[in-house]
């Protein structure tokens, strides 16, 4: 596995507009992509997540083969984004 720094990850889904998930880049989905642009507020708290906690949630994102599904797990971690917790931490 690649070691990705945080800057390195904004870069990535800045650049990969249509680049497929690929877990030795960390690509960032379209899908959050989309929605990083259109929330202003989700895009702070996302960036204020450490950089394993912004992995985290790539990896989960980027996973679903299909669109809906993709947007469905970005929708269900919306709450725990602006807590400010990763994937994998318990409530």
């Amino acid at each position: 596995m690649v070691a990705v720094s945080a800057s390195d990850e904004r870069r990535l889904c800045d650049m990969a507009e249509d680049a497929p998930f690929a877990l030795h880049h960390c690509v960032c989905p379209k899908e959050l992509r989309e929605r990083l642009r259109r929330d202003p507020r989700f895009k702070r708290a996302f960036e204020a997540l450490t950089p394993w906690r912004q992995r985290s949630y790539l990896y989960h994102f980027g996973a679903a083969k299909q669109s809906a599904t993709r947007v469905a797990r970005i929708e269900k971690a919306i709450p725990a984004i602006f807590e400010g917790r990763g994937f994998l931490e318990r409530r």
